[in-house]
């Protein structure tokens, strides 16, 4: 379904150099809101961009600005916060995607969205949004995906609860290496977040997610050197995210029930294989 939203803005003209939106030989390089800003004088004309320095919020929960924010570079996490006072992360958000989208629906915003790093915005006002939604059917696919890729998201984010800190942590080292995929046709996507947002968002602690990293490189199924991350055994790691390693799924098993040890990453569909990608993580992985 995605993919079929996503391909109506190339059918329309809209990304074919570029990557915008739709996928370019397997990368998306920009947003349709960077293409209109750079096509549309009247969208340029409503719309300013906005730096955030790392640790800045770009804004926070119950905010009621009209706006909705597209990455046009540099990363930002996105939190809720809890009834007792604390704060869990949600996503982690990367150039070409949006954010504040309840603003669209008139509703104030139910997280936070912080700068992981040096970051630039396109700050959106809805009445544009609105305006393009009328007169615009890629402005419509655009939201109808990125609407749809949040609730994906949320379902998978979900699945995670009841896993294994291993599980946990091959799954996100998987999902790190979709992102770079997409985004970069070099072996080289930053990745900022520290291990303690990594934690936050795996339900894990940061010991544990440094402990269990460090169980990866023993098994030189990756590496960690001057906070870069390089998967040298993907295929094993595929099999611990399903369940077939330490205790879960067996490969046996697997066989009789005709299911495939491969891990699909979220979201993407993607098939991971065994070639190896390089990302970097925040400073407080170099323990390790």
């Amino acid at each position: 379904m995605l993919n079929r939203l996503l391909g109506i803005t190339s059918s329309l003209g809209f990304g074919n150099k570029d990557g915008a939106i739709g996928q370019s030989g397997g990368k998306m390089t920009s947003s349709l809101f960077a293409q209109l800003h750079r096509h549309d004088s009247s969208f340029r004309r409503c719309v300013h961009m906005r730096t955030l320095r790392q640790g800045q919020h770009l804004f926070r929960p119950a905010d009621t600005r009209s706006c909705v924010y597209s990455i046009y570079a540099g990363a930002l996490k996105s939190y809720r916060p809890l009834f007792d006072g604390t704060e869990k992360i949600s996503g982690f958000h990367f150039t070409g995607e949006l954010l504040g989208l309840d603003a669209l629906l008139g509703h104030p915003l139910r997280r936070g969205a912080v700068a992981l790093n040096r970051a630039t915005v396109f700050v959106i006002p809805v009445p544009m949004i609105i305006e393009h939604l009328d007169r615009c059917v890629v402005t419509r696919s655009e939201l109808l995906a990125r609407f749809y890729k949040e609730i994906v998201e949320l379902e998978e984010h979900l699945s995670l609860e009841n896993l294994s800190a291993e599980r946990r942590l091959a799954t996100f080292v998987l999902w790190a290496g979709d992102k770079l995929a997409e985004r970069s046709p070099q072996a080289s996507l930053p990745l900022p977040m520290s291990q303690k947002d990594i934690g936050n968002y795996l339900g894990l602690v940061p010991e544990t997610v440094s402990r269990v990293l460090a169980r990866f490189q023993d098994r030189q199924w990756l590496s960690i050197e001057r906070h870069n991350l390089t998967v040298r055994n993907s295929q094993r790691l595929r099999e611990t995210a399903a369940g077939l390693e330490g205790g879960g799924l067996n490969a046996a098993t697997a066989a009789r029930s005709g299911s495939s040890p491969g891990y699909r990453c979220p979201s993407s569909g993607r098939n991971f294989g065994a070639d190896a990608g390089s990302v970097q993580f925040g400073p407080t992985l170099q323990p390790l």
